[in-house]
């Protein structure tokens, strides 16, 4: 996922540091499955985001 999300970042946005503004990594601690840890951790980050920069929520991609 990340090998084709950064390519079209760096394609679409005039910042240079779009790939670290608009994309962040948080690779479950329990793999292969997605722990209530993990979930509330993501949420955070989605909803802090939101506020501070009014970014919009991200998609939500189940594997």
């Amino acid at each position: 996922m990340e090998k084709a999300v950064i390519p079209l970042l760096r394609e679409i946005s005039p910042s240079t540091d779009a790939e670290w503004h608009y994309f962040r990594r948080s690779p479950s601690k329990a793999p292969p499955f997605y722990e209530l840890e993990d979930v509330i951790k993501d949420l955070s980050f989605a909803l802090e985001d939101l506020e501070r920069h009014g970014q919009k929520l991200p998609p939500l991609l189940c594997f």
